[in-house]
């Protein structure tokens, strides 16, 4: 039998991935590993828009197939339906408007785990009074689940990209086989100050409501520093001086995910994309466990959902620790988008990063 009880042991864990989640440690929190996730779940997206709304995920815990684990999605179409420009009155007939509310069952299939160890003694400490290496060991395997995520979510982004604005009969543009350049630098690589301006051209042309997203990775950090958008100090970001056409994320991950020797930056417009989670050992699950040798549970870890599992491993006398998580990436399907409305994107765009000679070539793509 466990020398120590895990059911105990588990509220301790919490506290303590907690206060890793809250402190003001850097040097714990690798942020710039998985800024697309930062973006999905950014209020600049969740607010976007009111299209999608994700019903509750509570389902099997140990599914048997992925139709188990099935998100309900409810999202808006735009209708553009014509206006009158004559008076009418509420007594002349008139057809029932098309419904703009449309629901999808979508199911969560990309899946995370990180997993440890700790002898007996060890997990004495971890539950009685947590030292610095135990933080730091939670702490990394928090960051490695996270940067595993968002890993997956990204590629799941660039597996769906849509065309930029086309328009009316036009060629769509595929922004995965033919991509626009972005120059943010002159040949002198002094900063192009009108670099992003295609990004917000597309997008408005596009009509969609709210600022564009972008997320891209070192230039796209090079440009925002000698465009005098971050200090070189303490006082880090200068929001007087950030693009208010965007919200910008970083994540050194997207270019090695390309892995073509490019750099990228990938954009969308808010709400057209989300982040499906799903917990196995919600609150109040039948299938949350707490017991003398092992538990099984959901809990809130720097803002994310997290299924934690702590088991004794009688034969080895340890105890086995996992993180694990279930999540996809969602993104608004065609039967959303009007082109009556002047959509011909989807949102979902890919650019390439670079330099050119300073002419006014740069903004007009």
């Amino acid at each position: 039998m466990a020398a120590v009880n895990s059911k105990y042991c588990c509220i301790s864990v919490q506290q303590m991935l907690d206060e890793i989640a809250g402190a003001n440690t850097p040097n714990q929190k690798i942020l710039d590993t998985y800024g697309f996730m930062m973006a999905v779940n950014s209020d600049a997206n969740l607010n976007g828009t009111d299209a999608i709304a994700t019903k509750s995920a509570e389902g099997k815990a140990r599914p048997t197939a992925t139709s188990n684990r099935r998100v309900e999605i409810e999202y808006s179409v735009r209708q553009c339906e014509a206006v009158s420009r004559t008076p009418t009155s509420f007594c002349t007939t008139r057809a029932d408007a098309a419904d703009d509310k449309l629901y999808e069952s979508a199911t969560v299939d990309l899946y995370a785990e990180a997993t440890w160890g700790l002898n007996k003694e060890e997990f004495r400490d971890l539950c009685e009074n947590p030292n610095d290496r135990q933080r730091r060991l939670f702490a990394n395997k928090v960051n490695d689940l996270k940067k595993d995520i968002n890993e997956q979510l990204v590629t799941a982004f660039i597996a769906g990209l849509g065309n930029y604005f086309t328009e009316a009969g036009g060629v769509p543009v595929d922004s995965a086989a033919a991509p626009k350049t972005l120059n943010l630098f002159n040949t002198n690589a002094t900063p192009n100050a009108m670099g992003l301006f295609p990004v917000f051209r597309d997008f408005t042309r596009s009509r969609w409501s709210g600022r564009p997203i972008a997320v891209g990775g070192t230039s796209l950090d090079a440009w925002r520093f000698a465009s005098g958008i971050f200090n070189g100090n303490l006082d880090g970001l200068d929001i007087n001086k950030q693009p208010l056409m965007m919200d910008i994320f970083s994540d050194y991950q997207v270019d090695p995910i390309f892995a073509d020797g490019d750099e990228h930056l990938l954009t969308f417009a808010p709400g057209t994309v989300k982040m499906l989670e799903w917990d196995a050992y919600p609150e109040g699950s039948i299938y949350r466990e707490m017991k003398e040798d092992y538990s099984k549970m959901t809990m809130m870890v720097d803002g994310m959902s997290l299924d934690f599992e702590v088991r004794y491993d009688e034969c080895n006398s340890r105890w086995d620790f996992k993180l694990s998580k279930y999540f996809d990436l969602w993104k608004t399907p065609d039967t959303a988008f009007n082109t009556a409305c002047g959509q011909y994107s989807n949102g979902c765009l890919n650019w390439l990063i670079d330099c050119a000679a300073l002419d006014c070539n740069v903004i007009k793509l």
